[in-house]
């Protein structure tokens, strides 16, 4: 922080466009810069300083290119690092968990749900000179009739049949998973609920054809989500749901690990799989508690920070990627999902499907879902001990 402003408007443009200047509430300034500039710029951006600020800012941009430059550490895993993936018994056959197991088109029909469109979901207000029309909530189209338009509202046929438009619908709506004779029957119901129960008419339907391919689209995503929820819940939460978490689809860490930033720290973490400098910076010190559980456990031999694109579990929706995987003295696997507070409503699917992958890995792994206060007071520290000394788990 500086007490006296820099003196920035005479640097080069260049150099001027990768700093920012903010000021605090004591009326203190904070400069910032973003990328990287050459040494000869480092030196105009110092000479533009506070005369008293000048030597402390030439020595933070000297650091600040010296761990640019740094070369990144290498990762090394000496032995493979394996976790038990979730696996389903299908026609006999043992499959990885996937998206497809929930939703196929013998499994669900669109004609189940209702064909309607609510005053919610797809409105429009016709004007004396403009159509608009609003999608959920949101204006999607403002034109003005006797203007050039992208819709064309005045070259609309008039004898347009609900047909016809459901038609040119069906081609835009088309997608995996949903026969294209189903998809189009559902849209004719649409239409022909909006005309008899909404009093809209086809040609006005047809000069609005873009936010109505836009509202059936959200429509048929949301009856389609509806459907996978209950394929995921009976293909691997049914009583008679075949489920095995197996080594036969283990998921390997890799030797190259996507790190972005390194871990600078004091505490040492010896025991992360790719060495402690991947460890990465920490969004929360509460966060940093559960890897310092994690390294100070006797029981855990090597544990990694897990990210996107890694291990994961199926959700009825994409996938869940845990905060840390460990690997326990005697073989057995720890998966950890981290939140700072207790659990929120749209986390339970997230808890559910961890559970079930220990419930079902026949004790060779373990899913503990980590809070910086359970409901007994532990902190993540004795939360582990306990889960780790627990009797019932495996």
């Amino acid at each position: 922080m500086m007490r006296e402003a820099p003196q920035l408007a005479g640097l080069p443009d260049d150099v001027r466009s990768s700093v920012s200047v903010t000021t605090s509430a004591t009326g203190e300034y904070k400069v910032t810069l973003h990328g990287v500039i050459t040494e000869e710029s480092e030196a105009k951006l110092v000479a533009a300083m506070p005369t008293e600020e000048r030597e402390a800012v030439r020595q933070t941009l000297a650091a600040r290119r010296e761990q640019i430059l740094e070369k990144p550490p290498e990762p090394v895993i000496a032995t493979p690092f394996r976790v038990p993936q979730l696996c389903v018994w299908v026609d006999g056959e043992f499959e990885l968990v996937n998206d497809e197991h929930f939703l196929t088109p013998n499994s669900w029909s669109l004609l189940d749900y209702p064909a309607e469109l609510s005053e919610a979901e797809f409105t429009i207000e016709e004007r004396s000179d403009s159509y608009l029309i609003d999608i959920q909530g949101r204006r999607l189209v403002e034109r003005h009739l006797g203007s050039q338009s992208a819709l064309a509202f005045d070259d609309v046929p008039t004898n347009v049949t609900d047909l016809q438009l459901s038609r040119d619908l069906e081609k835009e709506l088309r997608r995996p998973g949903i026969r294209p004779e189903m998809l189009l029957e559902f849209i004719r119901r649409t239409v022909r609920w909006l005309v008899a129960s909404r009093k809209m008419s086809v040609t006005t339907l047809m000069r609005a054809q873009f936010g109505l391919e836009k509202a059936l689209y959200a429509k048929i995503e949301a009856y389609r989500q509806k459907a996978l929820d209950a394929g995921y819940q009976l293909r691997l939460f049914a009583e008679t749901a075949q489920v095995e978490t197996s080594y036969k689809y283990e998921f390997v860490f890799p030797e190259d690990y996507p790190a972005t930033t390194f871990y600078k720290g004091g505490f040492k973490f010896p025991k992360h799989l790719y060495g402690e400098e991947f460890v990465g910076e920490f969004d929360t010190t509460p966060e940093f508690e559960c890897a310092k559980a994690l390294e100070m456990c006797p029981q855990v031999q090597r544990w990694v920070r897990n990210v996107p694109g890694l291990f994961s579990l199926p959700l009825a929706k994409g996938n869940f990627y845990p905060d840390f995987v460990a690997e326990l003295v005697g073989g057995r696997m720890l998966v950890v999902e981290y939140k700072g507070e207790h659990l929120i409503e749209h986390e339970q699917q997230k808890k559910n499907i961890g559970e079930r992958w220990e419930e079902k890995s026949g004790g060779k792994a373990l899913f503990w879902w980590a809070v910086r206060r359970d409901e007994h007071g532990r902190d993540v520290h004795h939360q582990l001990t306990d889960k780790l000394s627990d009797p019932k788990s495996p």
